[in-house]
């Protein structure tokens, strides 16, 4: 038995305790053990869970209600908001009153030893996503480390986005935190933002965080260059979204191509593929995105406009189902932008893309990594 704040305690008996591991059950109990009257109690949240599942090793931080002592400074905190709101009814509404204002949410004693990510849903109510700043104090209340909330977050839907920290990131993998922070990190005050589903998470069957992913581009080229028509360069210093090079891409001539290739890719764990594309201050150009098969033949191309998502400092967001494309549960051998409208043009900068993890998308929402490209 865990205790939270509010007088509440987290239960979690393990089914073989109580004998009832693959079997069939019509009942649950819960008597009294002292052999007298007791004092009304109230239970909330009670349910099975399966370590299968990367909610079944979870605590709750925000969840319909503070768990967690609200420390905030220079900034006003309004945990029942009812608009907008991810899961469940209510979320928590933030708006910091001055330059510097945070929230800080306060625990005497948090060990982060069953976990692996920091997981949270952010709206920041239809404005850019503010540069805020993610960190978790130690046991004597000293910020450990942050990270931006750019390089963690990926967009899910109605303006929401997930933020996913691994905790090695955070500095606090297997060690006594105090405090969640969240802080302003660009020296303006931002409009308010809403928070959701704020929790500790252990995501079962894989190392957490980037290492997840499968980069085709991330600070370097990961697969071979069999571009046509088009000049490349992976190491672009600018702009950059996420760590310190980027890759630029321009197309000599109309239906030019970027063509990224490795000689064989199982995407069978994956279900998605993403990347971050900042057209330099032009319009997005019209692009095509496909994967060649085993034998390098187009499985299926798709508009890539119509999967952009417009995020900070001029990036968009593209995330694609790999079903979309064609390319789930399959082998491929080559990922393809393509211009689309018969001009020659600057493509713009690609930074970091791969591919998401079939476990990653089997969360409520989808993830998406700002600043790479990669196959999830």
């Amino acid at each position: 038995m865990d205790p939270t704040s509010g007088g509440w305690y987290t239960v979690a008996v393990s089914l073989n305790e109580l004998g009832a591991v693959a079997t069939t059950i019509t009942r649950v109990t819960i008597q009294e053990n002292a052999g007298a009257a007791q004092p009304t109690y109230f239970v909330d949240d009670m349910r099975f869970v399966g370590s299968s599942d990367p909610q079944s090793r979870a605590h709750d931080v925000y969840d319909e209600s503070l768990r967690w002592d609200n420390w905030r400074w220079d900034a006003t905190v309004n945990p029942i908001s009812q608009f907008p709101v991810y899961v469940g009814t209510k979320s928590l509404g933030v708006m910091f009153t001055r330059l510097g204002g945070g929230l800080q949410l306060h625990r005497a004693s948090f060990d982060t030893t069953p976990y692996s990510n920091l997981q949270f849903f952010i709206s920041p109510n239809g404005d850019p996503l503010p540069d805020l700043r993610i960190g978790l104090k130690d046991s004597t209340g000293r910020l450990i480390n942050r990270v931006s909330i750019y390089a963690v977050s990926r967009p899910t839907s109605a303006g929401w986005y997930l933020v996913t920290i691994p905790l090695e990131q955070l500095g606090a993998r297997d060690r006594t935190v105090t405090g969640v922070v969240v802080q302003e990190g660009a020296g303006i005050t931002p409009s308010p933002f809403y928070i959701d589903d704020l929790r500790f998470v252990r995501l079962e069957g894989a190392p957490p965080g980037p290492s997840t992913d499968r980069f085709v581009y991330d600070e370097d080229l990961h697969w071979d260059n069999w571009s046509w028509d088009a000049e490349v360069d992976p190491r672009a210093l600018s702009p950059v979204l996420t760590g310190g090079r980027s890759m630029e891409v321009r197309f000599n001539r109309g239906w030019a191509g970027l063509q990224l290739r490795k000689p064989t890719f199982n995407t069978t764990p994956y279900t998605h593929f993403d990347f971050v594309i900042n057209p330099n201050g032009s319009p997005l150009p019209k692009l095509i995105v496909a994967m060649r098969d085993a034998n390098g033949r187009t499985i299926r191309r798709v508009a890539m406009n119509e999967y952009a998502d417009l995020g900070p400092e001029g990036w968009y967001w593209v995330s694609i189902p790999l079903a979309d494309l064609g390319g789930a549960n399959t082998t491929i051998t080559r990922v393809v932008v393509q211009e689309a409208a018969g001009t020659c043009r600057r493509l713009s900068t690609l930074n970091r893309c791969g591919s998401r993890t079939r476990r990653q998308a089997e969360r409520r929402s989808r993830l998406v990594v700002p600043g790479r490209v990669r196959a999830v």
